[in-house]
């Protein structure tokens, strides 16, 4: 790439032609804060955080869109910079909420952290506060447009990214806010519960819906025996920033989810294993009676966009639950049983790095007899919470095995829960080879497998960006016989249950999850 000299605050450096001035910065160890950018979004300069001096220009540009020129001068923290910039941070507080203290946000909220950076002590602006309502209609996610700061996160995640566009700006002026299509609540919208919006809003205007009531409730009652159901994936928030630990945090997550008054600890591997066999037999019946391409149901995002938005391919969905319900399923029949359990008196508890699966657990079909497969559904956040309030340190605890009740599970097929990770474990794939294909930067990865020597034809891609680009391609589905769609960016690793702030180095989640898979002492070639 071509190199171009500049000056960033009297320093010559070499940017790289096409960079802008945020990135080239950055690459020279000066921060420069942001609000509305994302690395990961397409930049649209509308919050004006990140204004810099640029000699020459009558106006302060935006660093995260201005791309850098030949000789430039640019000054990144100026008097006139700084001043810009608190200025910009105490309008966006005038008609804020003063309800930090008990605020969702409050330990990892962008504005507040701006606001101390700038040293903002006092109101200087005072402005008419907004009073919407929230909208607390979905299982799976809560809004409160009072707290929203519109800097159009949400929307380049919802719209540019999975191109669903639940969510758009709407009205004018200081009526403007971020609103669904006719102002429907959120359960009515186009909404598919990824949870995206939730990772890319910097402050509480965009939550999870809290489970944490009822799963303390069930671990009070004493009538109650409450199960945990760790997802493999969940497990990487754990991982991240903790690798001495590496080997251990498995069975440091189990002690710590003992503390807090979990009666059980079951990997949700148990259950992926059972998937993958099913999905594979229902392909091969598939296969044989030329039903047309199989679309895997393991992430229920993707079923629910498909349900909504293509019901000409419904009859595609694989009839199979996914894993969470499969598992939820075996706990409430063959558990109990095995156990002399009453069903009723188990609480069973799915612990994701996904908004969707308390969508998922929550819909009429996943349960029997008054019975629901799985009683309640924890993001990865909720838990760091639950742990916070009851004051586990796991990092600090002595690993305890997990329980494995039925089958001797491979907890290497947590792959699962990652993009392309069930058609390379349908096949054979070596730990080095299912690497590279987890790796890999391609926007559909097409595989060719056999399952007992009958050819499939496979395709697997993340985001649904990228699903409906496929989904509208009658011609390419009907080349293929299996079709493995995650929602989220590089799969559950990319969820919107993830702690935040958020999916930024992926890669690096990958090779610690696979670290973590290969610590199991299993063997990392699967059968067919």
């Amino acid at each position: 790439m071509d190199t171009i000299k500049i000056s960033i605050n009297d320093l010559a450096v070499a940017a790289k032609k096409g960079q802008t001035i945020l990135e080239s910065a950055k690459e020279n160890g000066i921060s420069i804060p942001t609000l509305c950018h994302l690395s990961r979004l397409a930049p649209s300069g509308n919050c004006r955080i990140c204004v810099v001096e640029v000699v020459g220009k009558k106006r302060l540009v935006p660093a995260c869109a201005y791309p850098v020129e030949e000789g430039m001068v640019i000054y990144t923290h100026s008097e006139r910079v700084r001043r810009a910039r608190k200025t910009v941070v105490e309008l966006l507080l005038a008609n804020h909420p003063d309800d930090c203290l008990i605020c969702i946000r409050n330990s990892d909220c962008e504005l507040l952290k701006l606001a101390s950076e700038f040293g903002i002590r006092e109101r200087r602006y005072l402005g008419k506060k907004r009073s919407r309502s929230l909208d607390l209609s979905s299982v799976a996610i809560e809004r409160d447009p009072n707290k929203c700061v519109l800097c159009g996160r949400c929307l380049r995640a919802c719209i540019d990214r999975q191109q669903i566009g639940a969510i758009n700006f709407a009205k004018r002026g200081f009526e403007t806010t971020i609103d669904t299509a006719f102002s429907l609540e959120l359960k009515d919208s186009e909404c598919v519960f990824c949870g995206q919006c939730v990772l890319t809003c910097p402050t509480g205007a965009l939550r999870e819906r809290s489970a944490l009531k009822h799963v303390w409730a069930a671990i009070h009652d004493p009538g109650k025996k409450v199960i945990a159901l760790v997802s493999p994936a969940a497990k990487i928030d754990f991982v991240m920033g903790n690798k001495s630990s590496l080997i251990h945090v498995e069975g440091q997550i189990t002690a710590a989810l003992k503390r807090l008054g979990f009666d059980y600890v079951l990997d949700l591997s148990l259950a992926n294993d059972i998937y993958r066999k099913e999905l594979a037999n229902e392909l091969l019946k598939n296969k044989k009676e030329g039903s047309g391409t199989l679309i895997s149901s393991f992430c229920p995002s993707v079923v629910k966009l498909v349900e909504q938005s293509y019901p000409e391919l419904v009859a595609n969905l694989s009839r199979i639950k996914s894993p969470q319900q499969i598992a939820g399923d075996l706990i409430k029949t063959e558990f109990t049983r095995t156990n002399g359990f009453n069903p009723k008196d188990l609480f069973v508890v799915a612990i994701r790095p996904c908004t969707a699966a308390k969508y998922e657990a929550a819909r009429l079909e996943m349960g029997s007899d008054g019975l629901r497969d799985v009683d309640a559904v924890l993001t990865t956040r909720e838990l760091l919470r639950m742990l916070q309030t009851a004051g586990v340190e796991y990092e600090r605890l002595a690993a305890e095995d997990i329980a494995n009740p039925f089958i001797n599970a491979n907890p290497f097929l947590g792959v699962l829960e990652v993009a392309g990770g069930l058609v390379s474990t349908l096949g054979v794939s070596t730990g080095e080879d299912l690497e590279k294909e987890l790796l890999c930067a391609k926007e559909f990865r097409e595989k060719t497998i056999k399952i007992n020597d009958e050819v499939i034809h496979c395709l697997a891609c993340d985001n649904l960006g990228k699903a409906n680009k496929l989904l509208s391609d009658k011609a390419k589905l009907e080349k293929l016989d299996l079709v493995e769609i995650h929602a989220c960016p590089s799969g559950c690793l990319g969820g919107g249950g993830l702690s935040l702030p958020g999916i930024d180095g992926i890669p690096s989640r990958i090779k610690a999850f696979l670290s973590l898979c290969a610590h199991n002492k299993q063997k990392v070639d699967l059968p067919n």
